[in-house]
């Protein structure tokens, strides 16, 4: 089990350890899901191929915006998290 301080600007430094088994790199995203009073941190990794159409329905056949992207990640990095959970995007 590994910990890590808050600095004063709200920042956490995510374990080497940890860093190096999930390849997570400077400017990676990560989530923050909340679930019964525990925080999960969670990579924003996915293989790009299969997000392949995932958004045609959503979009209704435009051209998915940067945002829209971004959702659909969030959207497969928190299955099994319900919606509401998995609702904010972690911007300040």
């Amino acid at each position: 089990m590994s910990s890590s301080s808050i600095t004063t600007k709200g920042q956490v430094t995510i374990p080497s350890g940890l860093r190096e088994k999930f390849q997570l790199q400077p400017g990676d995203k990560v989530l923050f899901v909340e679930k019964d009073g525990v925080i999960t941190l969670v990579p924003m990794k996915q293989d790009i191929t299969s997000l392949a159409g995932c958004l045609a329905d959503d979009v209704g056949g435009r051209q998915a915006s940067l945002d829209d992207m971004e959702a659909a990640i969030r959207k497969g990095a928190t299955r099994g998290w319900s919606q509401d959970e998995a609702s904010d995007d972690g911007r300040d």
